[in-house]
This record gives C-alpha cells, structure tokens and sequence, in this order.
C-alpha cells in the first residue's frame, strides 16, 4: 500500500464540471500529459436502499454534517493503493475539501491498479491496513452517532463506493480526465420521529409514561452492512425492561428511550400529547437493517376506560398498558427502514381495543400494530474543510 505525503498536491477542483479559469484552454498550473491519466472523482447525496420532546429536541432540518472522513483507492485484490485523509485542518500547502469533492475533482495521479474508491465519512481508520476488507471489520455505534445534548443526526456515519471506469465524453472534454469514479454517499442511520400520540375510541384518558426502542442493533460495521449480534436488544414481553430504562446501559437515556421524569410535558392524565414547539418530535437515530426493523413501545399508565383504570394480569398493576409499534406503512405499504431517510409519525392514534397488558405481546400473525408516517431524505451540510495527509 502507498499512501502519499502531497497526494492532493495537483488536485483540480471543479464546479459543475468545470468552473475553472484556463489559459490557452488548459487548467493553470497542471501539466496536460498528468491531466490525461487524471481520476475524476464526485459524491451525491444518496439514501440506503439496501428524542427529544423538551427544548433540546431536535428539529426539521437538523442536518448531517459531512465535515471529515477518509477516501480508500483500493484494486482487483482488495489491496489499498492509495488512501488519504480528509481533515479539518490543512497539511502542507495543498488542499481539498469535503465541498469540492460534492463538485468534483480531478486525482492526477491515482495507480493504474485502483479499480475501486470508497468513502467513509466522519469516521477514522488508524492505523490504515493493506487490505479494505479489514477498514469493514471497523465498527461503530449508536452512540458514535449521536450529537448530544440534542441527539440529532450531524455525527453519521457515511459511506459510499464507486467503480472507476473509463469517463464519458461530457466528463474528458471537461477535465482532460480518463477514468471517472460517481456515486452516492448514504448515512448509516435512518431517523423514528414521534410527534404526536392520541387516544380515540373507548380511551378516557392516561398517562404516557415512556417511550423504548426494540428489536433494534446498537453496533454495526462501517459499511452498514453487517451487524455485530451481540449488540442486538430485543426485552419482548419483559415489561420490567423497558420501565425507568432497566434493560438499557444509563447512558441510552434520550438516545434510545425517554422516561416521563425528564419530559414534563407529558406528565399528566390526557387522551392526546404533542410536542412543543411545531418542528419538534420525540426522535431516535437506528441503523438500517432489513432483518430487524426497530419497534416503538409505550408505556402507559393510569388508562381509564369507561371511568375506571383498565385491569392488568400480567404486570399486576391496573391502568397499565402497552403499545407497540411493529410496521411503518405509506398508502398501506410496508416500509423497509433505509438509512438516510427520517420516518415521522404524525400522529399515533390508538383506541382501546389496541392496547396490551405486556410490550411485544402479539404475534406476526396477529394483528399487530402499525402506523403511517411520513417519509423524508435526511437533510445535509456539506463543511468546507481543508484536507491533506
């Protein structure tokens, strides 16, 4: 594997293509004959396909912010060929940025060897190994992902991969470029929003309690692909899990679970509770996994149907009950939770003939217990920051 000092040093940056000033129809300051063996290089925002209720919840258009990471040249092999940081602080006297990379850029001097390039987003390998395969046994974590105190999606994870191939037309008559290499770049997290919960039908009032991720990976690899089953959390019907967050390490709290004692809003007898002010939602950041799809449990207390608290035989305690949040469904379609893509609910609604004594109590082939939401691509800001190695 090299890894070069001044890899940067012949950059050309590009806007559009080409925005660049020329002298005598060549970029100033590259020699053409480097320029033709040149890799042009551009990354778009792409989506996955594979929270707070009080004033430090986050709001719409709280954005990912691409602000470091690293770029993998990698062969036919899985050898790393080439790799360079991209970094907030300029190294030597050349520079990238994060930004030009979103425009375009020309690498003079990538190996001939390289077949592919992948991107990996604040996030660091260190030391660099010779094989990519072992930049993917690199894990991280929920918490990793996590901008407390607001619990927002700015630190995600990102990753992107393209095949160098030979350049169109469009991209060798602008930059004097042979090969090309354009692809998506995707968070590793998706985003469950709850703005809202109201009892209809047959529901007096109640206390809503707390709200609990389930059935949920808190560990992934860097890739987003593979997941590490030890880190996998389903409590099931074990209610005394999920209370005061028992079954969840202390420092989950607003990261994957809320307790009514932190969020006064919600601390009376009422048959609806909505977030203050407009913009905000109760919020959770999980990764993307088509073999979990994360679930939503509340817990409710002092539910009163007809004048008196709901019986429970299974907790023992009358006016408890559970919901239990299974499929996210637009139009009556099922949905895949895809990282990059924020899922909100707008409004839980539930009548009494929804509630169970016990979390997870119903079965696949039961009725369990879905909602619409309403599907956005995660926003992004793109910081301009210097790079070098």
């Amino acid at each position: 594997m090299k890894i070069k000092s001044l890899f940067f040093a012949s950059a050309i940056l590009l806007s559009a293509l080409s925005a660049c000033n020329k002298e005598d129809g060549q970029t100033p300051g590259v020699d053409p004959d480097e320029v033709q063996d040149g890799l042009f290089i551009k990354f778009s925002q792409g989506v996955n396909e594979g929270s707070r209720a009080d004033a430090g919840q986050v709001q719409d258009g709280t954005a990912v912010t691409f602000s470091s990471g690293q770029l993998f040249f990698v062969d036919a092999s899985d050898n790393i060929v080439e790799a360079v940081d991209i970094t907030s602080t300029a190294q030597g006297g050349t520079s990238v940025t994060v930004g030009q990379l979103k425009s375009g850029v020309v690498f003079p001097a990538v190996q001939d060897l390289a077949t592919k390039v992948y991107i990996l987003g604040n996030h660091q390998v260190s030391p660099v190994p010779a094989k990519f395969a072992d930049v993917l046994k690199e894990t991280t974590d929920l918490t990793d992902q996590a901008d407390a105190p607001s619990y927002g999606v700015a630190n995600a994870t990102l990753f992107g991969e393209g095949d160098i191939v030979d350049a169109s037309n469009a991209i060798k008559t602008a930059t004097g470029a042979d090969k090309e290499a354009i692809f998506d770049v995707w968070p590793l997290i998706a985003r469950l929003e709850l703005k809202k919960v109201t009892a209809t039908t047959g529901v007096d009032g109640y206390t809503l309690s707390g709200i609990y991720i389930n059935n949920f990976y808190y560990e992934v690899n860097v890739d987003g692909r593979s997941t590490n089953t030890s880190s996998f959390y389903n409590f099931k019907k074990d209610h005394t899990q999920y209370i005061k967050g028992a079954g969840y390490p202390a420092t989950w709290e607003y990261l994957l679970f809320d307790e009514v004692g932190q969020q006064a809003t919600i601390n009376a007898p009422a048959t609806s509770y909505s977030v203050t002010p407009v913009n905000d939602a109760w919020a959770y950041n999980v990764f993307a996994n088509t073999t979990a799809v994360p679930h939503i449990v509340l817990h409710l207390t002092d539910v009163t149907v007809g004048g008196t608290k709901v019986p429970n035989s299974k907790t023992t305690v009358d006016g408890e009950a559970y919901l239990t949040v299974t499929k996210y469904l637009v139009t009556n379609q099922e949905q895949q939770i895809h990282g990059g893509k924020i899922y909100r609910i707008a409004d839980l609604t539930f009548t009494d003939q929804d509630l169970d004594e016990l979390p997870e109590e119903k079965t696949p082939d039961e009725d369990e217990f879905s909602v619409y939401v309403e599907i956005s691509i995660m926003p992004w800001e793109v910081i301009d920051v210097v790079g070098g190695f």
